[in-house]
């Protein structure tokens, strides 16, 4: 019915003629524009120098950044107006964007470049129109009380410092998508974020932030702001190596979760981490390019059940975390998670705890179907699951419930997506044994007592297809073999690959462990001399002594228990 509503609404909107009006105080139309496209915002006119600000292009990270932004200023006492205004209920849609087109020049970045695509995958256009929509989501955020819930809803028909932050920090947040923009290190800043010297920076959130500390001086936006106002904006742009779904899934240890934002709370004030997320919920809104048609991405295209976790974790991020460790945040937040989840199951007590508690919350809609095949699944498959899903990552923490040591801890990214495909106990089993064999071959791949404190699994090939898929294996083209390959000290990947394949990581000596996502056993494929395969099997050689070889084959009907010697 909401997207019925939506539709009409936005073809009223596409007419010659608006048909709705806001509801701003005094009647006034809050209609931007004439859109040629539905949901799309106007094009911001090409800016002409305000006054000079002199470069040397010879020593900018990037030429084409300086040449488009060396003449120009942002409007500063605009945006002071805009950030006093905004909730003002005579402050409309109309001026509020017309004000940001003129007050932030970074806004025609967008169309520097020739190319068909941002390092995004979107055009330049598409992007601009996502920054747009996340403007006005900020606006529509800071009235929620007055018009904001309906222009958030349903889009446009027809603290001052801190609302100026955001504006300008929304303003140029994802320019550096544009590739041509893109800076490259100078000798005097290397290494940054482990790029070397002349190294181009092409992820952009790195890319704003070498640019935000080296070159202030090119973003006029940002130049206007006062030096506590770019602290905080730095501050969303630091590399935290923070990612909130794998909090509110419970998908990695708290370790490498939580360590990297724990420190760096350390040194910033208590509302900055508030800031971040206000960013980035006004960020996400603005993500379908359509920003005179509302929030689509939250209010239609973003699970009612995901928004509402995101939204409740947000107190244990900021305030517990500042005051408690990373494996206590965690801890208390996944017990809170079961009890909301299911209220009328006593809380899981002993060695099994975090397993339980994590697999109840990364099933999400399936909390009790997860819990129920656990504690059904074979002996080795909860003694793997309890056992590595209790490692912190932390150095020097356990958890209460499950204290189990030991690093590295191993983060399967991906997991939570095996679980919530599965419908009923019996494909949530086989994802549960899959999950466990994960767990065991990449535990072969790092071994306790490696020089670090994680290590990521990444699993999204697994969980493209489904359950029973995986663990038979598809055949179509020939006997496969699903193989976890080493891909440096931190991180493997999980593949499927044919024989060949893998007598290419032989030869290269590459390490990888061949596994079996419906068995417990796993095939340590460092010790593999060659792999033969056909339509119908595979023989996989190990040598197991010097003078002896074993050979598994391998069959679409057959587990690995077929053995020959």
């Amino acid at each position: 019915k909401r997207v019925k509503e939506i539709e009409e609404r936005l073809a009223a909107m596409a007419g010659p003629t608006p048909q709705k009006q806001s509801a701003t105080a005094g009647g006034q139309a809050n209609g931007v524009v004439e859109k040629k496209a539905v949901g799309k915002a106007p094009l911001p006119p090409k800016r002409t120098a305000s006054s000079a600000l002199e470069m040397d292009l010879t020593k900018c990270p990037n030429v084409i950044l300086a040449r488009n932004m060396q003449n120009l200023n942002a409007d500063k006492s605009k945006t002071h107006r805009m950030a006093e205004r905004i909730r003002d209920p005579s402050y409309g849609m109309k001026e509020f964007f017309q004000d940001c087109v003129e007050a932030f020049p970074e806004l025609s970045l967008f169309f520097v470049s020739e190319a068909d695509s941002a390092s995004s995958g979107n055009a330049g256009e598409m992007e601009y129109q996502r920054t747009v929509g996340a403007l006005f989501a900020v606006y529509w955020c800071m009235r929620l009380d007055i018009d904001g819930r309906q222009g958030f809803c349903y889009g446009c028909d027809a603290e001052s410092w801190k609302v100026r932050s955001r504006l300008c920090l929304t303003a140029f947040h994802d320019i550096l998508k544009v590739s041509e923009l893109c800076p490259t290190v100078a000798p005097e800043h290397a290494p940054y974020h482990g790029y070397a010297e002349g190294a181009v920076i092409n992820d952009h959130d790195i890319a704003l932030a070498y640019i935000l500390e080296c070159y202030p001086e090119l973003l006029p936006t940002f130049r206007i702001l006062p030096a506590d106002s770019r602290r905080v904006v730095l501050f969303t742009q630091n590399k935290m190596q923070f990612n909130h779904g794998w909090f509110v899934q419970a998908e990695a240890p708290p370790g490498p979760m939580l360590s990297s934002l724990k420190s760096i709370l350390k040194g910033c004030s208590g509302g900055d981490l508030a800031f971040y997320f206000f960013h980035w919920l006004t960020d996400l809104s603005g993500a379908e390019g359509t920003p005179m048609s509302g929030a689509d991405k939250f209010t239609v295209k973003f699970p009612r059940p995901v928004l509402a976790a995101f939204l409740w974790s947000m107190p244990y991020l900021v305030t517990y975390l500042e005051q408690k460790s990373e494996t206590e945040v965690v801890e208390e937040y996944l017990q809170a998670r079961f009890r909301s989840a299911l209220p009328d199951v006593p809380l899981p007590k002993g060695p099994d705890a975090m397993a339980c508690l994590r697999l109840v919350t990364m099933a999400q809609s399936s909390p009790g179907v997860a819990l129920e095949a656990f504690k059904k699944a074979q002996k080795n498959t909860r003694l793997t699951l309890a056992e590595e899903m209790a490692r912190t990552g932390a150095d020097g923490q356990t958890y209460v419930e499950s204290p189990v040591s030991g690093s590295p801890a191993i983060l399967v990214y991906y997991g939570p997506a095996l679980l919530q495909r599965c419908q009923g106990i019996e494909e949530m089993s086989k994802a549960l044994k899959a999950l466990a064999a994960v767990y065991r071959a990449g535990r072969l791949l790092f071994p306790i007592g490696e020089p670090v404190s994680s290590v990521t699994l990444t699993i999204g090939s697994l969980k493209s297809m489904t359950i029973a898929d995986a663990v038979a294996g598809p055949t179509e083209k020939g006997r496969l073999l699903w193989v976890l390959v080493k891909q440096n000290d931190r991180e493997a990947v999980l593949q499927l690959l044919d024989g060949d394949a893998i007598n290419e990581l032989i030869q290269l000596k590459t390490k990888f462990v061949a596994m079996h996502p419906g068995e417990p056993e796993v095939v340590y494929g460092s010790e593999a001399s060659i792999v033969i395969s056909n339509r119908k099997t595979s023989l996989c050689c190990i040598r197991a002594r010097p003078r002896e070889v074993r050979t598994k084959l391998l069959r679409p009907d057959c587990s690995l228990d077929a053995r020959l010697k």
